[in-house]
């Protein structure tokens, strides 16, 4: 490579850096203003102000606000599924994975509180509050919520008449445990992964077959 070609390199990094920082830096201010005006409160104009960009340069990046918008929650959603994902080994017992998907979530509110709190606001919108249509991103979740419990149920560890009902309840306890964590000034302790053992447990008690509701230790049933 010669020395000029090597120039061209570093200044297209550079560029691709920079770019991504400038998008990344109007996503975060577009969630912040959706979050607290609304959808419809919410304009690009209010947008370019608060980014302090010119207008040209958001739009270079985003259309319009409803490509915006949607960028934004498929950006949450995915990051926060993506991160859960991760988090889960699956060579471990179901009832074990059943404590990374919750540790998992916990620990995803914590580092990101802001995103998680934009999330948390559109899952329990009403539809005409946003243009977005988020059954196939609910529904995502709550199959891989739903494969899980059913894994447990194909090794015997769990015991349910209905895998999509306990699923809801997973969901249901992840959700309350962030949004009073969210909402009632807890501390960081409050989502520790203590805390996600002992929330697995409630649902364990409710859902393992007999001889495996009590004493569920990390790495086994």
């Amino acid at each position: 490579m010669t020395s000029l070609s090597y120039i061209y390199l570093l200044v297209g990094i550079w560029e691709r850096n920079r770019m991504t920082g400038t998008r990344n830096h109007i996503m975060d201010i577009a969630r912040s203003q959706f979050f607290k005006t609304g959808y419809a409160g919410t304009s690009i104009n209010s947008i370019v102000d608060a980014t302090k960009f010119t207008k040209p340069t958001v739009y270079y990046h985003f259309k319009n606000k409803a490509e915006l918008f949607a960028s934004l929650v498929n950006d949450a959603y995915d990051r926060c599924f993506e991160h859960r994902q991760n988090a889960v080994d699956p060579h471990l017992p179901a009832s074990e994975q059943l404590y990374q998907v919750i540790a998992a979530d916990f620990a995803f509110c914590l580092a990101t509180p802001d995103l998680v709190r934009f999330v948390v606001a559109l899952t329990f919108a009403l539809p005409e509050d946003h243009s977005i249509d988020l059954t196939a991103i609910h529904s995502r979740d709550h199959e891989s919520f739903r494969a899980l419990i059913e894994r447990g149920m194909s090794t015997g560890e769990f015991d349910c008449v209905n895998a999509g009902d306990a699923a809801i309840a997973l969901q249901g306890l992840i959700a309350i445990n962030i949004m009073s964590y969210l909402k009632m000034g807890h501390r960081p302790e409050f989502l520790s992964s203590g805390r996600a053992r002992d929330v697995a447990n409630i649902l364990l008690q409710g859902i393992a077959c007999k001889g495996k509701r009590k004493g569920h230790k990390k790495g086994g049933v």
